[in-house]
């Protein structure tokens, strides 16, 4: 039984997929802040290598910003990212390009 009729999981399923987001956001932020502040605040830190890598954990705290959030509200309404990749002809599509 859903929560709302639009919802594609049950509230156990949607509360485990609310709980595995907020971990891999929690993480996702105090990873890069902590590179972010490491690179910034110490002067040795800063080689090209190193400002490119900060530069990866910028994009990596806004894609974390952005997109994670997006996500879990699409996986909870729509249901799993995976089903709109995955596509399976019907069997009489099969045969026609005999694929059986």
């Amino acid at each position: 039984m859903t929560f709302f009729p639009y919802y594609a999981h049950s509230l156990y399923v949607a509360t485990g997929y609310i709980v595995a987001y907020f971990f891999i956001f929690l993480l996702c932020m105090v990873g890069n802040i902590l590179v972010c502040l490491i690179v910034l605040e110490n002067r040795h830190m800063r080689t090209v290598t190193n400002l490119f890598i900060l530069n990866l954990a910028i994009s990596d705290l806004l894609v974390g910003i952005f997109c994670i959030p997006t996500t879990l509200v699409d996986n909870l309404i729509t249901g799993s990212a995976l089903q709109s990749l995955i596509y399976i002809p019907p069997p009489r599509q099969q045969w026609l390009c005999g694929l059986r």
